[in-house]
């Protein structure tokens, strides 16, 4: 019986060190209403675990990139060693190359831009702007924190939520709320026929009393990579359309939410896919939308 009672007091201590952890992106669950079905707004009330760290930071425009590899916390100063000005990538031809940029402030920044330019070589060849596509990284509830390794399926047992860095989402420009960071995904598709080389360019960041220049440089490999109709491997991508016909406010299944749909499903399958719109599955009492990668053959299911 003493086991017992000395088992149960070590796991509620545990637990409620666990629980009474501050972590970074944490947000009191009482904030939180009732989320809704699908699309979900960007939360502003989540805590800043290092308060001092922004005191340290000086006034304007902090712009550098970071890691693909790390998530950045809304309220948190990013904690990098130096602010990279520069980012250098190797590539093949047909490859995308992706980069993070992180944009923040300890002031209230209005009208921030990117202004992208052309990527040269020393032969005059370029590497067109327009293959670069830039998107804000916006914040999500999640209901682990940042790095746990008992993350499961299940029920979690934090009795708080978190913001965190997933969803993308196009822009012209934005306001940076005072002490925030805004992640910005870059990603760079190198076209097929790019004549191997360095090449260098810049893109300009600014807001209404800022500027700050970063410099983009990549090497080109001669190598190849395939286009997607001729990998040797299946793919198969699950997307819910729903929250595509939401976020528009366009009527589920109507034209204007298929032209949607079409230039979403782009961006994951290739433009050399045939997309199969399987409506009748459903998972957990939610319709999704099955994306097939179809082969030379035209399987039927």
């Amino acid at each position: 019986m003493r086991r017992i009672i000395l088992g149960c007091c070590i796991f509620n201590s545990i637990f409620g060190t666990v629980c009474a952890q501050v972590y970074s992106g944490q947000v009191s669950a009482s904030k939180i209403p009732v989320p809704q079905q699908h699309y979900q707004t960007e939360y502003t009330f989540d805590t800043t675990v290092d308060i001092a760290a922004w005191s340290t930071q000086k006034a304007g425009l902090h712009v550098s990139f970071g890691s693909t590899d790390k998530l950045y916390f809304r309220s948190e100063v990013p904690n990098l060693e130096n602010e990279f000005l520069t980012l250098q990538e190797t590539g093949w031809r047909g490859e995308r190359l992706n980069a993070q940029i992180l944009v923040w402030s300890p002031d209230t920044l209005n009208q921030l831009r990117f202004v992208l330019n052309d990527l040269k070589n020393v032969n005059g060849k370029s590497v067109s702007k327009k293959n670069i596509t830039l998107n804000l990284v916006r914040y999500v509830i999640g209901n682990y924190p940042y790095g746990v390794k008992d993350a499961t399926c299940g029920t979690s047992y934090y009795k708080d939520l978190y913001l965190m860095p997933d969803r993308f989402e196009t822009f012209d420009r934005f306001d940076l709320p005072a002490k925030t960071v805004r992640p910005v995904w870059l990603a760079l598709d190198v076209p097929a026929n790019t004549e191997p080389g360095d090449y260098s360019g810049t893109i300009e960041v600014r807001s209404e009393n800022y500027k700050q220049v970063l410099n983009l440089k990549i090497t080109v490999q001669n190598q190849l990579v395939p286009k997607p109709h001729e990998w040797k491997h299946r793919l198969d991508l699950w997307q819910n359309p729903w929250v595509v016909a939401r976020y528009n406010n366009v009527k589920p299944w109507s034209q204007d939410h298929k032209l949607l749909l079409k230039q979403h499903l782009k961006l994951y399958a290739g433009r050399w896919n045939i997309y199969h719109y399987v409506r009748r599955s459903f998972t957990m009492g939610r319709q999704f939308l099955h994306v097939r990668r179809w082969n030379d053959r035209m399987d039927q299911d």
